[in-house]
């Protein structure tokens, strides 16, 4: 089979199996995601309720800068960490959402930080690349579009590597998801899609918004690691045993 199509097949297994666990786990997938709405995003939510400040584009960037960096982190580590347990068929309760943010507070908060940070770096340099009048400027859009969907990819893999490995510097875990991104692009690539795909579908449900984004992303995103993970060690027992075979086969005597 081609690297294309082993890339299709891989992704259509995790978007299967995604489907299948919220099928199963319905009543609680949309609890968990109605929960991580509501903390992740609690600061717009509270300045939708102010009618002096709700129409104010400063406020509005304010509030979205605020969620991202301080709520978001801990509220998508605790639904990537409950959402893991899922995928191994573990027992859940809502209830450990707050013990599970917690115990992976100052992680998210630091691993959200830095990825706000180079989103306002990409996308200030995207902007300056385009807008400016100048058509060498304009040849490096092209890289800081390539940066910009590497990292959009590499995202996918932050939680999940933040709630499995034992170390949880941010370095750590930018290191190891470009290297897995950059070693798997046509499956990274394809998962970003299947990703995009669910947002959009969510988000024109607008309840899909609340009741399914947070669990459903959860899912897929551990899926996709475990997938990573799966094929990865595939290929090392591949590689481990090509030597065996060409040693004991009839050509390699004599």
């Amino acid at each position: 089979m081609s690297a294309i199509g082993m890339s299709v097949r891989r992704s259509w297994r995790i978007v299967r199996q995604m489907l299948q666990l919220t099928y199963e786990n319905l009543g609680f997938v949309m609890m968990l995601s109605a929960l991580w709405f509501m903390i992740a995003w609690s600061p717009l939510i509270v300045l939708s309720f102010l009618p002096g400040l709700r129409d104010n584009v400063v406020a509005q960037i304010g509030a979205l800068v605020l969620s991202l960096l301080v709520p978001f982190g801990p509220a998508t580590a605790a639904v990537v960490s409950l959402t893991f347990d899922l995928t191994h068929q573990e027992p859940v309760e809502l209830r450990d959402f707050f013990p599970r943010a917690r115990q992976h507070l100052w992680p998210s908060l630091g691993l959200m930080a830095t990825n706000v940070i180079v989103g306002v770096i990409l996308a200030i340099d995207l902007w300056f690349a385009f807008v400016v009048p100048n058509q060498n400027i304009r040849l490096f859009a092209w890289v800081w579009i390539y940066l910009a969907l590497l990292w959009v990819a590499m995202v996918q893999l932050h939680f999940p590597l933040l709630v499995r490995q034992e170390d949880t510097n941010w370095i750590t875990i930018w290191k190891t998801s470009a290297i897995m991104t950059i070693g798997n692009i046509g499956f990274s690539l394809l998962a970003l899609v299947a990703t995009l795909l669910l947002w959009t579908l969510n988000i024109g449900l607008v309840a899909g918004t609340v009741l399914f984004m947070g669990g459903t992303t959860g899912l897929l995103h551990n899926l996709y690691l475990s997938e990573l993970i799966r094929y990865g060690r595939q290929q090392a027992a591949k590689r481990s045993t090509a030597p065996a075979r060409s040693a004991g086969s009839p050509d390699s005597e004599g």
